[in-house]
């Protein structure tokens, strides 16, 4: 189905062209992450409101980002984009002046690939639900990075085993699985030198 559109569509015909866009977007088999890119520009071009198109477009392009896979649920795309401002609306409106979307899908699908990058290579925290890591300190958030990355999610995890590993001192290291473990990301049994940790699954995405 073709979606035609208007730049700045006159009031009279906003409500045909989202309703075509939406049926559109909910049958197309295109891949959901071009999808999510086209629906976002169709919005801006329509400009059904006032002010928010971008904001409207951006959310709708994450809901069906999120519907795709739930790890972008945690990446802030958002973020990314609002620090390259400039380079969104000039790839708004390269797209308008070529009366085709590429310009503007090639510019959102290089900021997804960057966020999908940092977040997977910034601290390794991509696995854990984002309430969970929120509150957490720097150096609470490197030892789960550490645990998880070296260990695995399935791991029973001794506070001396970590000391090579993230070359912090014992007492550190106690007392970042303390802020773990009273964050509900771990579990800890036995006592002392004995004590060891467990991840609760259920912060696992």
């Amino acid at each position: 189905m073709k979606i035609v559109t208007v730049i700045g569509a006159r009031p009279q015909f906003i409500s045909g062209l989202m309703d075509d866009l939406f049926k559109w977007a909910g049958a197309s088999e295109l891949n959901p992450i071009i999808k999510a890119c086209v629906l976002h520009y169709e919005i801006e071009t329509v400009h059904p409101f006032p002010d928010g198109n971008g904001r409207i477009g951006r959310l709708w392009q994450s809901v069906i980002l999120c519907r795709y896979n739930e790890l972008f649920r945690s990446m802030p795309i958002e973020t990314l984009v609002h620090a390259n401002q400039q380079r969104y609306y000039e790839a708004i409106e390269m797209s308008r002046r070529e009366n085709s979307s590429t310009a503007f899908i090639e510019f959102m699908l290089e900021m997804i690939l960057r966020t999908m990058d940092e977040f997977g290579s910034n601290d390794g925290l991509h696995q854990i639900k984002k309430e969970y890591i929120r509150d957490l300190t720097k150096g609470a958030k490197e030892m789960l990075a550490a645990i998880l990355k070296d260990r695995g999610p399935d791991s029973i995890i001794a506070a001396g085993s970590l000391v090579e590993t993230v070359n912090r001192s014992d007492s550190a290291i106690r007392n970042r699985l303390k802020e773990l473990t009273d964050a509900g990301i771990l579990t800890a049994y036995g006592n002392n030198k004995g004590r060891r940790y467990v991840l609760n699954k259920n912060v696992l995405l």
